[in-house]
């Protein structure tokens, strides 16, 4: 019960992956009976990168790896005394696991091929449909996937959790089992040899070759000592390897490598406890001087937890802490205040009952402010963007919340905030309460004015502005706009190109005369740049057909720059 609601769900995942962390520890420390081995194995989940990526945001993939770990615990907690209340304890979190996440059904092989195992070394005869106990484990796997009628109950409570809800049995199953992702995979297209070399890499990144050394130590000691075991790592970690390659060209998918690089570091840590042991075995010194030795040697291996709490630790910050400039197309809106920015701006200056199309990745926080915070309650949030066509007969005002091809054939697109609005008609006035500027360019464009939010500016911060730009007689020809900022030196300390104003969608060769076109932009502070007055500036250019370019020139100066005004950056 702190902070807002996004802060709490962010926490969530901080807390979920906290346990996995420690769920990892006590798995290892039953396996091996060895402390040491034990934290260095949970220390370097925690601090691998991808993992901590996932620690921080509101996201599905730290109570994955909660699931994971807590399935792999209860599994060998099962397998040190097997009886029916821990079967019926693992089948429990099992289920609980697969009715968060379908990738979980990979960890199904493996499981049944312990379970199998184990009860054979212990002599029991196996009677899969014969044993009570079996039976009260299938009914606790099959009480958690209940779950799933939340679906159709929301569905039928009108609940705005999707814009598309299944409504035939089969398109429920289609819908169930994700039919519709296995299309962004990359299996066929690229070769199994590039799939491997990537993840490797991958796995040297996450956890560097000393620490693969250490699970491939650790490999070996399962294979020897816990067969069972290490069946289950191993079949559970190649399905789980496999199938996240096929996704492995989009950044934002690679979550799905988290399960296999969580039993990379689980045989890490079993790696170390080998050894350990194996020192103190051949230690000949007394036993106060061997118990010494063992534990430098252990803080001699958590350097490598060490070397990448120091190596993944500023990318982290970084990432949370430092603001970015959203791209075109909004993919990625992790980064600071970018999300906040989208949703904030983006719904404050809508029309009445307007719509939204985006993606999946830019509804979220518009959908958030909506339904949490209360913003634009009558608006109309959809996605995908491809409904475009689909949604445009509703006649409603309409928004664009990232970039999309072929807007200047159909509509007269302009920004408002960082969305497009979707004018059928060209518009010939300046909205109020703008900053005016008055700079013509060229003979057939001027720079009328640009809104600012107003701030206090700070290093790593973005500064949100729209330039309002007005067709003083119809171009005729198609100009880039280049956006720059410069210190008190003159020197130039950011500089951003568009091939097209409004996110690249409206070419000036299509404006009207006198049409108003509003023109979104962001201006990153490096974290570097030092407080002071900083210039902002526009640079209007065309590429010449026989190479090179022309900058239109400033009306009665002849410089090439459109000064736009002071820019104060505080310490």
């Amino acid at each position: 019960p702190v902070g807002t609601i996004a802060y709490r769900a962010n926490l969530l995942s901080a807390v979920l992956a906290a346990g996995a962390v420690g769920l990892g520890y006590i798995l290892l420390r039953m396996v091996t009976q060895q402390t040491l081995g034990a934290i260095l194995g949970a220390l370097v989940l925690a601090v691998s990168p991808l993992f901590w990526s996932q620690a921080l945001i509101a996201d599905k993939y730290a109570l994955n790896a909660f699931l994971v770990m807590a399935v792999l615990t209860a599994a060998v907690y099962w397998a040190q005394k097997p009886g029916w209340r821990r079967l019926c304890l693992l089948a429990l979190i099992y289920g609980l696991s697969l009715a968060h996440h379908r990738t979980m059904v990979l960890f199904a092989p493996g499981l049944i091929g312990y379970l199998l195992w184990v009860d054979r070394a212990a002599g029991k005869s196996v009677q899969l449909w014969k044993s009570r106990r079996n039976w009260l484990a299938l009914l606790c796997l099959l009480l958690p996937l209940a779950l799933y009628a939340y679906l159709p109950l929301m569905r039928a409570l009108g609940q705005p959790l999707s814009n598309w809800w299944p409504a035939t049995l089969g398109d429920w199953l289609a819908y169930l089992t994700a039919r519709g992702h296995l299309g962004e995979t990359q299996a066929v297209a690229a070769p199994l040899t590039e799939r491997l070399s990537f993840y490797g890499r991958m796995l040297v990144d996450q956890f560097t070759i000393p620490g693969l050394i250490l699970s491939l130590v650790g490999w070996l000691w399962l294979i020897r000592r816990r067969r069972p075991l290490a069946f289950l790592l191993l079949i559970s970690f190649g399905l789980q390897a496999f199938s996240s390659m096929a996704y492995y060209l989009d950044p934002r998918n690679q979550a799905f490598f988290l399960p296999s690089f969580m039993v990379i570091a689980l045989t890490i840590g079993l790696g170390a406890g080998t050894l350990l042991r194996w020192l103190g075995r051949r230690l000949h010194v007394s036993p106060g001087a061997r118990r010494a030795f063992i534990l430098l040697a252990g803080l001699a291996l958590c350097l490598l937890p060490a070397y990448l709490l120091l190596h993944t630790y500023p990318e982290m910050y970084q990432r949370t802490h430092h603001d970015q400039a959203m791209d075109v197309w909004r993919q990625d809106l992790q980064h600071g205040e970018q999300a906040r920015r989208m949703a904030e701006d983006g719904l404050s200056g809508i029309a009445s009952n307007g719509i939204i199309l985006g993606d999946w990745e830019q509804i979220t926080p518009l959908r958030y402010y909506q339904l949490i915070e209360g913003m634009q309650p009558d608006a109309e949030l959809i996605y995908p963007i491809e409904r475009l066509s689909e949604i445009e007969a509703a006649g409603r005002p309409l928004y664009l919340a990232r970039t999309y091809p072929g807007l200047a054939d159909r509509w007269h697109p302009t920004a408002s905030g960082p969305l497009i609005a979707l004018q059928p008609e060209p518009g010939y006035d300046l909205p109020p309460g703008i900053s005016p500027l008055g700079i013509q360019l060229g003979e057939t464009i001027e720079l009328a004015g640009f809104a600012r939010r107003e701030a206090v500016y700070r290093p790593a911060a973005v500064v949100p502005l729209t330039l309002y730009w007005r067709a003083i007689q119809a171009p005729a020809h198609d100009y880039s706009v280049s956006l720059r900022l410069f210190g008190e030196d003159g020197q130039e300390v950011y500089k951003i190109d568009s091939q097209h104003p409004v996110l690249g969608t409206y070419p000036t060769s299509l404006w009207s005369t006198g049409e108003v076109v509003a023109d979104y932009y962001e201006i990153p502070l490096a974290p570097d740049l030092p407080p002071g007055r900083y210039r902002w500036g526009v640079v209007l250019y065309r590429v010449l057909p026989e190479g090179g370019w022309e900058n239109l020139k400033v009306a009665g100066t002849g410089s090439e720059i459109a000064d736009g005004g002071i820019l104060d950056v505080q310490d």
